[in-house]
């Protein structure tokens, strides 16, 4: 038994569904570890109607970790993992094709293991399970350094679900690197062990995200800590392409421009406004913390509250003077 599904679980308004999508892979050589994050909810309950038909193993924790940090409980329930090699970090309201785990063995039979991470293409679903998204297909093959940049340049969307890892690189690399909320740390994870060998495509399977208000993402809270670990992760970012892009040159010039796309994006994402005392203090920590021109960063702001290309030339005028 080589993969291990790893399920780390705090809400089960979903979960049945993503066990039936796990129950009714065609290959069921895996086993399942799910671990409960201390969840209010009756978890097990959900978890016990698949014991017969899976190889569960169920842990409930006796405190909190994910609301304080998220990666803790990650690494907490992949240690739950026995002799694995390989690990599939799934969540408890995502869905999987009844093909994938064939498909993923078929992927390392025909490269000969050689990759340590794997990744599925994956689309997205509403609440009510109906596809809403087909996201653009990954590469076939992808280096680090280019998975990388092609994330900060908003080429495709990616999701923690879709990757399958060496437990022995997860291991040797470190483990999940750790931001606020968990908040990039899947693409720095993968990043950081697809570093030596690559990435690899699984075809003609898919992973499906489910897009709901119940999520971290669709959340209009936590602002503070999105912003603080999206500042986190360009600094780690900006580290990592220095050390291991050094033959692409190109790499390190894209991610300079990159790098102000990918933060007004985020910035975007947080569905806030922001008034002038906040925008202005944030502007002068980009400034400070990533060296981006404050005239810059306070127009995304004023384009975030008002959108207006007038109003923003408007003011581009009035912020060249208040910032010389």
């Amino acid at each position: 038994m080589e993969l291990a599904i790893v399920i780390p679980v705090y809400k089960k308004q979903y979960l049945e569904a993503t066990l039936l999508s796990v129950s009714n892979q065609s290959d069921k050589n895996f086993s399942v570890y799910i671990g409960d994050d201390n969840s209010p909810d009756d978890i097990y309950g959900v978890v016990k109607q698949f014991e017969e038909d899976l190889k569960i193993s169920y842990k409930k924790f006796n405190h909190n970790l994910g609301s304080g940090n998220l990666t803790q409980h990650w690494e907490r329930c992949v240690d739950m993992a026995r002799n694995e090699r390989w690990i599939w970090l799934f969540s408890d309201d995502d869905l999987m094709d009844e093909n994938c785990v064939s498909m993923f063995r078929h992927a390392l039979a025909s490269t000969n293991s050689k990759y340590d991470v794997y990744r599925f293409n994956s689309r997205i679903i509403n609440h009510d399970g109906a596809v809403v998204q087909n996201n653009t297909l990954h590469p076939p093959i992808e280096d680090a350094c280019q998975f990388a940049i092609s994330r900060l340049e908003l080429q495709r969307n990616s999701y923690a679900v879709e990757y399958i890892f060496s437990k022995q690189k997860y291991i040797s690399s470190g483990k999940f690197v750790s931001f606020p909320l968990a908040w990039s740390s899947d693409d720095a994870t993968w990043i950081n062990i697809g570093s030596d060998r690559g990435i690899f495509t699984i075809p003609d399977a898919f992973v499906y995200w489910r897009y709901s208000f119940t999520n971290i993402s669709a959340s209009q809270k936590l602002v503070k800590e999105k912003i603080e670990a999206s500042l986190q992760y360009l600094v780690w970012l900006q580290k990592w392409i220095a050390v291991h892009c050094k033959s692409d040159k190109t790499i390190a010039s894209r991610y300079e421009k990159a790098r102000t796309t990918w933060l007004r994006h985020q910035l975007k994402l947080l569905n806030k406004k922001f008034t002038i005392g906040e925008s202005y203090k944030l502007a002068i920590v980009f400034n400070q913390r990533i060296s981006i021109p404050l005239p810059k960063s306070l127009l995304w702001f004023f384009d975030i509250n008002f959108g207006s290309l007038k109003v923003k030339k408007q003011l581009a005028t009035f912020i060249k003077k208040i910032t010389k």
